[in-house]
Parts: structure tokens; C-alpha cells; sequence
């Protein structure tokens, strides 16, 4: 897949039914809808852009990650995904948000507040692998 300026050039593919190798796809403001140079009116050329543009749009919204180490004899929470890993003196942690402001609360009281990096998505869930904590 490829875009240029509001045009999308789809790769045909034989095995679907395709009879040419690329195709073209664009939104018509006119007509209030996506169009393909197939000449279908419903098809999976479009179907693949939409795909496309709603994967790109959540690998660049920005998520918030922060790291930190923390005591708590009770259970961890967080706003977002929590990752936890064990140490000598207690837990050291990561959390992923949609929020800025990450709180960590321990059986339920707040136990810290901490203000998160902005990262993409494809990061943040890069960094939760790496992390290799328990969830």
C-alpha cells in the first residue's frame, strides 16, 4: 500500500480476484464516499484502506509509559497497564497509559503519582515486551 496525496494505490492480488496489479482508492468528498478504480461499488480495496488508515492512526497515537520501583505488601494497581517485576526491596514497575498522570495505588490506596513519557503505541508495547515483567 502506498498514499500519495489522498490516493491510495492497493496492490492486486490474483488470488482474490484481481485482474490488474494495482488499484487505486480515494475518498469523494462530492459524493461522501470512498471510490476504487475497480468500479465497484462495494470491494475490498477500500475495505483495505480503511484498515490501514484506522492501523496507522493507533500506532501513532502517542501512549504514556513510566517506570518506577515501589514497596507494596498488598496488591498493585495502576491507570493502564501495569507490568511488574520483582526485586529485594519490592516491585519494580511499568506502566502504559492513555494518561499523563499515571497513579499507582497499593490495596487500593494511592501510593504514587508519576508523570508518563509520550511514546507511539508500537513503543510503549515495544518497551512491555523488552520489560518481560509479569501483568
Amino acid at each position: 500500500m502506498a498514499e500519495a496525496g489522498g490516493l491510495y494505490l492497493v496492490a492486486g492480488r490474483p488470488e482474490l480476484g484481481d485482474w490488474k496489479p494495482q488499484y487505486q482508492v480515494w475518498y469523494s468528498s462530492a459524493e461522501g464516499r470512498w471510490l476504487c478504480s475497480c468500479g465497484r461499488r462495494s470491494c475490498t480495496h477500500i475495505a483495505a484502506v480503511q484498515l490501514y488508515i484506522a492501523y496507522r492512526r493507533a500506532l501513532d497515537s502517542g501512549l504514556y509509559i513510566a517506570e518506577a520501583e515501589v514497596e507494596c505488601p498488598g496488591r498493585l494497581e495502576a491507570d493502564g497497564l501495569l507490568y511488574a517485576r520483582p526485586t529485594p526491596r519490592g516491585y519494580r514497575i511499568l506502566v502504559i497509559s492513555r494518561r499523563r498522570l499515571i497513579r499507582v495505588r497499593c490495596g487500593g490506596h494511592l501510593l504514587l503519582e508519576l508523570y508518563g513519557e509520550r511514546v507511539p503505541a508500537a513503543a510503549a508495547e515495544d518497551a512491555a515486551r523488552r520489560y518481560g515483567g509479569q501483568r
